[in-house]
């Protein structure tokens, strides 16, 4: 059988992002966030600052309008997401962020950016902005095969 970084650099990069959503999740319950899950952070990922629209959301997903559907409303009983009318569309309705959801947001972006700090004080200054330069690089380089 044929060894392969890249499959092992595959399973090292599924570990490293659940990990990493974990670590967050673990932080936002820590500062009182409750029903933070690895999935809820996904998907909470995965919206734009500005409107969103189920159907938008399902694409980047991959999954199907109702699990969007599903999921916002679980997510607007937590006070993180709110649907309004869409003045230019009337069949549709705009998910975008609350008070509380962007507040979420935020404290997951500074976590992040503490675990940046810590990440760079532990291997050397400016790994983790390396890191991410490489995984750009890598990430292009696949979209460029991808497309032969």
């Amino acid at each position: 059988m044929a060894e392969s970084r890249s499959l092992q650099l595959l399973f090292q990069l599924a570990d490293a992002q659940k990990l990493l959503v974990e670590h967050v999740a673990h932080r936002l319950t820590a500062l009182g966030y409750s029903g933070v899950t690895s999935g809820a952070l996904g998907f909470l990922g995965q919206l734009d600052c500005g409107p969103n629209h189920a159907s938008e959301i399902a694409r980047r997903l991959g999954v199907s309008r109702q699990m969007v559907a599903k999921t916002v409303t679980e997510m607007e009983h937590k006070g993180w997401l709110e649907q309004v009318p869409d003045p230019h569309l009337r069949n549709r309705k705009l998910i975008r962020f609350t008070a509380a959801g962007e507040q979420l947001m935020s404290n997951a972006r500074a976590t992040l950016a503490e675990l940046d700090q810590q990440l760079d004080r532990e291997f050397g200054s400016g790994w983790t902005a390396a890191l991410a330069d490489n995984l750009s690089a890598l990430k292009a380089s696949l979209t460029e095969t991808g497309s032969d």
